[in-house]
């Protein structure tokens, strides 16, 4: 698949898209079958990874202008995330023909798509508010960021369309570093999709860093308390459930902590930014933004919080399950599996149910008549 680009979409680029993901995934299975053929494995993973772009645009039909749309194409862009997902389904099934009987099969989903909220793209907005009603001077935007909200974005689309992906790759840190002028930016949002990411421009840490550590917890009030202040202007209810300090979440000392974001918003997901005037703060006063507006992104669905998983095998149980596990259990499940211990260090457990171990323990209980 070609490199994503981010932006509103047309009926074209969603139709493109479709027919991108279909053909990809008919040509990942046939890899797969080619490579799983060549020798005997221990372990075969394979990552569908094009439904999850094609989820992200194709949920539903609500980021597009579809005036004048011939209806033909309409029912098509409205099938086309189940034909996405057929296509994989009857790849897989391809790749499993070369599997036998005597093969445990694992195929799950780390997380789930629903429709995009689109909280996490006002998020700027609402720090900007924050900044000034702080008694901050507003944070000033760079010169490239005001030129590339000032273009087109049917233009810069043309043109990072256009260019060798390792130029893409290389204007993004260029873009980033001009982006505000960080001589008076105490923090900022990151690029997310989902969860809102804030990072503190922290001195001896940032390279242009202004806060000092000293007054970190300050700042993290100051954020915490706005974006916890603001409600919807209509209804009156919250839009954010939480304010999670990265500190607290996985210590200061965790693996790559400076490179993490300082601050993570969870959005109440109740309603659509779409769906909303805007929003009101005691203290911050108020962002309108009015209603039916279509994202930045052009993502009509977006991530949600939980997976799913199917199971077969010798030694494993038909049925559905209510339980829920965490993702961090798949690896060691596949270790159990292969008889490898799980390394101490590891955070998840073998999924109950889906070892030789667990089983034989089930079977045990029975017969004894424990068991019920």
């Amino acid at each position: 698949m070609v490199p994503e680009v981010f932006g509103p979409q047309t009926t074209r680029t969603l139709r493109e898209l479709r027919a991108m993901v279909c053909a990809s995934d008919a040509q990942f299975g046939e890899v797969c079958r080619d490579v799983l053929g060549r020798e005997a494995w221990d372990l075969f993973l394979a990552v569908f990874g094009s439904t999850h772009r094609g989820s992200h645009y194709l949920w539903d039909l609500s980021q597009v202008d579809l005036q004048g749309t011939d209806p033909e194409v309409r029912r098509e862009l409205e099938g086309a995330l189940a034909d996405c997902f057929e296509s994989a389904d009857q790849a897989l099934g391809r790749i499993l023909e070369l599997v036998g009987e005597e093969a445990r099969i694992l195929v799950f989903a780390l997380h789930g798509m629903g429709p995009n909220r689109g909280w996490f793209e006002y998020l700027p907005r609402l720090l900007d508010q924050i900044h000034r009603g702080g008694g901050a001077a507003e944070p000033k935007k760079g010169l490239l960021f005001r030129l590339k909200k000032a273009l087109p974005w049917t233009l810069v689309r043309q043109v990072t369309r256009r260019i060798p992906h390792s130029w893409n790759k290389a204007l993004v840190p260029l873009w980033s570093r001009r982006m505000y002028d960080w001589g008076s930016t105490r923090y900022w949002a990151l690029p997310t999709d989902h969860n809102g990411y804030i990072r503190v421009n922290l001195e001896g840490r940032d390279a242009r860093g202004i806060v000092r550590p000293d007054d970190l917890p300050r700042v993290y009030e100051e954020v915490r308390a706005g974006l916890m202040s603001f409600r919807d202007s209509t209804t009156g209810r919250p839009i954010v459930s939480d304010v999670v300090l990265t500190d607290q979440a996985v210590g200061k000392d965790a693996p790559r902590r400076d490179q993490l974001p300082d601050m993570v918003v969870l959005w109440r997901d109740e309603v659509s930014v779409a769906d909303v005037e805007g929003v009101t703060s005691d203290r911050y006063g108020e962002i309108r933004w009015g209603k039916g507006g279509r994202f930045p992104s052009g993502r009509s669905g977006n991530h949600t919080d939980h997976g799913w998983l199917v199971a077969k095998g010798p030694g494993l149980a038909q049925g559905n399950s209510e339980d829920v596990h965490d993702i961090a259990d798949l690896i060691p499940t596949a270790f159990r599996w292969l008889g490898i211990p799980v390394p101490s260090h590891y955070v998840g457990r073998p999924i109950p149910g889906l070892t030789e171990d667990d089983m034989e323990a089930v079977a045990n209980e029975a017969g004894s008549g424990r068991r019920g």
